[in-house]
This record gives structure tokens, sequence and C-alpha cells, in this order.
């Protein structure tokens, strides 16, 4: 992830995110205080224009559900969660503000290069990458996540 002293547009933009990040001279050093713990975190207004994501359907409604209490399976909307489908439609609108980029393949490339500043993609691209930045952490959701395993 590329981190260093931005321009002074980036710096003001950052400077809105004050709380949450940590100021040191005037310039930003891209620590965060506030870890993201669970799908919700991914709507904090903070994070506009901040966000990739795998464009994955049973990704990007799956995080939709888990963020509303809801399981990845969930079969019936109507009545497993509150407010039904409209409700998840509404929250799909919300999260398609929030992200910046829905692209399974250079989603990752946009976090590196620090265009976002998370990401929520598949481990098996996410752990290499984060073993290669080390002012990066990988946080799987308090409410949990997919689990997939390709056996082939």
């Amino acid at each position: 992830m590329k981190r260093g002293f931005g321009s002074k547009e980036e710096i003001k933009e950052k400077n809105e995110c004050e709380d949450d990040l940590m100021k040191l001279g005037g310039k930003f050093l891209f620590t965060v205080k506030h870890r993201n713990q669970d799908w919700a975190d991914i709507w904090r207004p903070e994070l506009a224009g901040k966000i990739s994501m795998v464009d994955d359907p049973r990704e990007v409604v799956g995080a939709v559900l888990k963020s509303m209490g809801a399981s990845y399976n969930t079969s019936n909307v109507d009545s497993e969660v509150a407010g039904g489908r409209n409700a998840v439609r509404a929250k799909l609108a919300q999260l398609q503000k929030q992200v910046r980029l829905f692209d399974s393949v250079q989603y990752l490339k946009a976090f590196g290069v620090g265009d976002v500043w998370v990401t929520v993609g598949w481990s098996s691209d996410v752990l290499p990458a984060a073993k290669r930045m080390t002012n990066v952490a990988v946080v799987v959701p308090k409410s949990g996540a997919s689990l997939w395993a390709d056996l082939w």
C-alpha cells in the first residue's frame, strides 16, 4: 500500500477523518486508530469512496446480509431480515455509494496504490498482499464471513 505524505488535497481529505488517523507534525501517519471490526464499518461515512470490493454477487449481498444480522445463506429475506427485501435493497444502494470500485481483478491493486483505504476480498488474494505490506491489517468481521474451499 502506498503510504506517505500526500498532496494538500489528500491531507485536507484525510483531515476530515482525523478521529481515525493519528497526526504528527501536520502530516498523517497512516496508523488507523479505529480498526474495522465488523461489516457495518464499511458503511462509515468517512470511508465513502475509499473502499474496493470484489465484484461477486455472493460476497456483496453476503456483506449486506451480515451487516443486517443475517446469514450469508439466508433463503427467505422477507422473513429472516428486518424490513425484508426492501431493507436489503436500500442497504445495497448505500453500499454502492460507499464503494469506489467493484472489481474482482483490480480491487487489490487499488488498495495497494492507496486509491482506497479498505478492501473486501478473498483471503487467497489478501493474505499474500498483507505479508508484503507491513502497514496493513487483515480483519475477519466479528459476525463472520464466507468460507470457501477450492478442491480441484
